[in-house]
Formats: structure tokens, C-alpha cells, sequence
């Protein structure tokens, strides 16, 4: 089983997850934006400036030429680096980037 967020679910439902994971003798792997009891730590993925660039740039070589271009032209990755507190809220910016670019 795997549960994204699981810090955001109430202890609880928690332990109810943890039980239905053991009973039905799964592994239950989770992710979380802070450490949590009783879970090893199989990747820490805290967020780090110089990765995150590296990522971004990991991703541009897969996108077509005039996107990477209206991208290196228009946004400013340090800043956006620089203003986002995690992976995800990183990418779901320069996401919305692009979008409001399309959009018009």
C-alpha cells in the first residue's frame, strides 16, 4: 500500500491504515513532508535548492525546442527556486507558468 500526504491523515485513520496494510500482510510505504514515527526513511527528499534547478533542467531536455526556449525567455527559474518551499510546489508553479502563458 501506498499513501501520499500521510501526515495530513488523522492519527486514527493512521492506525486503521497501518492495521489493514499488516493484515493484509502488504508493506505500506508513505510519503510525508515531515518525519513520522515508527516509518524508515527509505528516500529523504528534502528539498534542496541546488537539486531542484538540476530536476528542472533534467526536465527541459524532454520537452519540444519552443517550449524550452519560451521557458529559458520567460521565467525565473532562481526565483521560483528560491520562493518554493518543496518539490512539488516548485513544479505545480512553473506549471502554472506555462499555463497562464497558453491561456493568453
Amino acid at each position: 500500500m501506498c499513501v501520499d500526504g500521510f501526515e495530513r491523515v488523522p492519527r486514527g485513520l493512521r492506525r486503521v491504515i497501518r492495521w489493514i496494510a499488516r493484515w493484509r500482510g502488504s508493506d505500506l510505504v508513505v510519503t510525508s513532508h515531515r518525519r513520522l514515527c515508527g516509518f524508515e526513511v527509505l528516500r529523504d527528499c528534502r528539498y534542496d535548492p541546488g537539486s531542484a534547478k538540476a530536476l528542472v533542467q533534467a526536465c527541459l531536455t524532454r520537452v519540444p525546442d519552443h517550449v524550452r526556449r519560451w521557458f529559458q525567455d520567460r521565467v525565473d527559474l532562481e526565483s521560483r527556486i528560491r520562493d518554493a518551499d518543496n518539490y512539488r510546489e516548485l513544479m505545480s508553479a512553473l506549471y502554472d507558468d506555462f499555463a497562464d502563458e497558453i491561456a493568453g
